[in-house]
């Protein structure tokens, strides 16, 4: 054999007990070579920015409301809901919900740069004042919890329903129960004459709260291996 022989990092580079998902998901970006966003959000981020481009008269919530409607599709391809289909995560001597908690933490931390990478330069295309930038930062942000939330809850109740299409009914309606709080909000705030960054501010501050709800009432769905989809 060679005498020298080049080995890249080995180990997680930390984590125990539950954070030890959270590393393992680094360590799977890592050799993917996905550092900050993944090829298919990038696509996703670059589709919003166009449709922004164009729908720039109307204002930000085109954009906004083509944003969350795209995140659907990047966060159901994220590495969460996969997780929660193997056959280790319920084997971890954890509580279920730090396992849900570390298990979230790398798609929080990517929706949060997804978020950054779509609106700073939706803001500067559509010359927004810098409190509303940062106010649709968050609200896009925050549906990263609603729909995750959102998986953990129908994986939760509907886990045994064999029909795609009743899950994918059961998914669109709890994502509305989840979010519908934030929704209303920022729809009242709206007709009241309130500045726009308030009103994406008020739909942020709401979904986060009931989405950790969300998670904390389905807390015990991984002290069972009984869901389906395995």
């Amino acid at each position: 054999p060679p005498a020298n022989v080049k080995v890249g990092k080995m180990g997680l580079g930390g984590g125990w007990g539950a954070s030890a998902i959270y590393y393992k998901h680094r360590l799977e970006s890592r050799r993917s070579r996905r550092w900050l966003l993944s090829p298919t959000s990038l696509v996703f981020a670059v589709v919003v920015i166009v449709f922004a481009a164009f729908t720039r008269d109307s204002g930000p919530l085109p954009a906004f409301l083509m944003a969350v409607y795209m995140q659907m599709f990047s966060e159901a391809l994220s590495r969460f809901g996969r997780e929660l289909t193997k056959p280790y995560i319920y084997l971890m001597p954890e509580s279920s919900f730090a396992k849900l908690v570390a298990a979230l933490r790398e798609s929080i931390r990517g929706g949060l740069v997804e978020s950054l990478v779509v609106f700073v330069p939706i803001g500067l295309i559509l010359a927004l004042d810098g409190w509303t930038i940062a106010a649709l930062v968050l609200a896009r942000w925050s549906f990263t919890l609603v729909y995750n939330a959102d998986t953990v809850a129908e994986m939760r109740l509907f886990g045994g329903v064999s029909s795609k299409v009743l899950t994918l009914l059961f998914y669109f309606l709890l994502m509305l129960a989840i979010a519908l709080p934030g929704i209303v909000a920022a729809i009242v705030l709206s007709a009241l004459g309130v500045h726009p960054a308030l009103c994406y501010a008020a739909l942020a501050v709401l979904n986060v709260p009931v989405s950790l709800l969300a998670l904390f009432l389905c807390r015990n769905m991984l002290q069972y291996a009984e869901l389906n989809d395995q």
